[in-house]
């Protein structure tokens, strides 16, 4: 090999290795900014009176007989709705529970989308997921929100869940 052959190697080589570090340093922020958002959001709770006397509200304008989740309101209009003693009061956990007990996902076109509220992320992780780009960004609250289902429920996530969840951030 010339010498100008073996330089041009030398730099693909090195690009390469580049390529490589960038690659892992990228896996590993992300998964470290998941593992982040999923703790934020684990330690929301919701106050159960406060939520009890939010169906009472609302439940004065609806028939009688509609039992449901309302995912746009985010409450529990079922007749006995109670909370499982493993969620305790932790309201993305609640959220997620609610969406594997009404089988949301077996059809993808009717599966609502996990809300994520802005208020309840950190400073610090507000301002990492600004450093993503938006595909990066709707990667890592997506696997914040798997971890939570796989909490809960693992092998039904697996199996119906994952490829139709969708996360958004709301303000």
């Amino acid at each position: 090999m010339n010498e100008n052959n073996l330089k041009i190697f030398n730099n693909l080589k090195c690009a390469q290795h580049q390529r490589i570090v960038e690659s892992t340093r990228t896996r590993y922020t992300i998964s470290a900014i998941s593992e982040k958002i999923k703790r934020d959001l684990t330690s929301v709770t919701f106050d159960i009176n406060e939520y009890n006397d939010k169906i009472i509200k609302h439940k004065t304008n609806r028939p009688a007989n509609q039992c449901y989740y309302d995912y746009n309101l985010e409450l529990d209009f079922s007749n006995n709705p109670r909370i499982p003693f493993n969620i305790d009061d932790r309201l993305y956990y609640y959220k997620a529970y609610h969406y594997q007990k009404l089988g949301l996902f077996l059809n993808k076109k009717d599966a609502p989308v996990f809300k994520v509220k802005i208020d309840h992320l950190s400073q610090d992780i507000i301002y990492e997921l600004s450093q993503l780009d938006s595909e990066d960004r709707r990667f890592v609250l997506k696997q914040a929100i798997s971890r939570i289902f796989e909490d809960i429920n693992f092998d039904l996530y697996h199996d119906s869940i994952s490829n139709r969840l969708e996360v958004i951030l709301v303000s």
